[in-house]
């Protein structure tokens, strides 16, 4: 019971320890900014020149793109609900005995309540991605051609 406590304290906690320390080898933020910016503003001139260019094309994230808007927070919400949902299958909460006399039998108790949310927080999770990949090409999108601005929108049933 106390080696598989103290391999989840280990693993949490060198979850933790990266978590924290990945920001230290972000180098310098706002060098980082400025390349950005200007790799942005390079990509808008040159999509700007060509006839028939995207206005959403000149932004990574336009919301006509193909990226899923709730992509990162689905899948750290799918992780830590499995995470929660692994605590609560593998934590021993106490020991229930039944029996009298001498025939008397006692098992260990998990913690299902815990699990049960984990498994809820990971249901949460898998929504959203559902969701995201649904709406990720509802949104309208503007195109100026050779004859105008027009608008497209997506409809799906």
């Amino acid at each position: 019971m106390k080696q598989r406590h103290s391999l989840v304290v280990r693993v949490i906690t060198a979850c933790l320890m990266l978590s924290i320390g990945a920001p230290a080898f972000a180098g310098d933020l706002t060098d980082s900014a400025a390349r950005a910016a200007s790799s942005l503003a390079e990509q808008q001139r040159s999509a700007g020149k060509r006839v028939g260019a995207s206005f959403s094309q000149a932004r990574p994230n336009a919301s006509g793109s193909d990226e899923n808007p709730y992509f990162i927070a689905s899948i750290a919400l799918m992780g830590a609900g499995g995470l929660v949902a692994i605590y609560g299958l593998t934590h021993e909460t106490g020991i229930e005995c039944t029996g009298s006399g001498l025939s008397v039998a006692c098992s260990t108790t998990k913690s299902t309540g815990t699990a049960i949310a984990g498994v809820a927080i990971a249901g949460v999770g898998a929504f959203l991605f559902y969701r995201g990949e649904q709406q990720k090409k509802s949104s309208p999108e503007i195109v100026a051609g050779p004859h105008g601005i027009t608008l497209r929108q997506h409809l799906r049933w």
